[in-house]
């Protein structure tokens, strides 16, 4: 249970790993790099590499390998496609969230917040939501190396970041 919001410049999300209702890590990677991609996670993180080859090999809903809830969210050049249960979703739009603070993300980002401020928002009202809040500006990975994954540790002032559209 997570939260992870991204709009047409960046991706944010907390570090909060829970099991039903225990907190059992506060340090968890949910997105990652690899090969010009970034994969964002909403799930099991212990499938988060089968998913990533999963999506290398082709998507192919059948061979999903993953728990019921889990959701996969692969961006590259300018798209981004969500599988949930290995299917994709179609109506995913320049600001999207996934997890249990999805919506209220998505309710935040179309206020005006960035997605960084949204998931801090976000932190203070779910409780399957917290710890850090990480961010990656879609720029620095796009033909860069290395790219620069931010953490934030939630403060008021990231509530009231308005988005530059």
């Amino acid at each position: 249970m997570t939260t992870i919001a991204w709009n047409n410049t960046e991706i944010a999300w907390d570090s909060q790993q829970t099991s039903g209702t225990d907190i059992k890590w506060m340090d968890k990677n949910k997105v990652r790099v690899k090969d010009g991609k970034i994969y964002a996670l909403a799930g099991d993180p212990r499938v988060f590499e089968a998913l990533i080859a999963w999506e290398k090999g082709g998507a192919v809903p059948d061979e999903f390998p993953a728990e019921q809830s889990d959701i996969i969210a692969v961006f590259f050049g300018e798209e981004v496609k969500v599988y949930m249960l290995g299917y994709p979703l179609t109506r995913v739009r320049d600001m999207y969230a996934l997890g249990t603070g999805g919506d209220l993300a998505v309710i935040a980002m179309r206020a005006g917040l960035t997605p960084t401020a949204a998931v801090t928002l976000v932190a203070d009202m779910d409780i399957y939501t917290g710890g850090p809040i990480n961010s990656l500006q879609f720029a620095d990975v796009l033909g860069a190396p290395e790219p620069r994954i931010r953490a934030i540790r939630p403060a008021n002032e990231l509530l009231f970041q308005k988005t530059s559209e």
